[in-house]
């Protein structure tokens, strides 16, 4: 008797660590960066934007979902002190 789980059998489908609202801190940074007229940016906007996007590549998920969650605590807290 083979008593041993195959892959995804049982177990819970990987969760994504995608979006948990819908900000989006690649775009965000991108478009501070425009804005501010940063050389770089504005001079050869595409190879920046790879660039940046390359940066955010190598970081892990994990730093995605605390930006998330920490974006919606502000969101609440402005919610919240702009209703009093």
């Amino acid at each position: 008797m083979d008593l041993t789980e195959g892959v995804g059998e049982s177990s819970s489908p990987p969760r994504s660590f995608g979006s948990v609202s819908n900000y989006d801190v690649r775009s965000d940074v991108y478009n501070r960066f425009i804005e501010s007229g940063h050389e770089e940016a504005v001079s050869n906007p595409e190879l920046f934007r790879e660039l940046l996007d390359s940066h955010f590549n190598r970081l892990p998920a994990r730093f995605f979902f605390f930006l998330n969650f920490i974006h919606i605590i502000f969101d609440l807290l402005y919610f919240y002190f702009n209703l009093r």
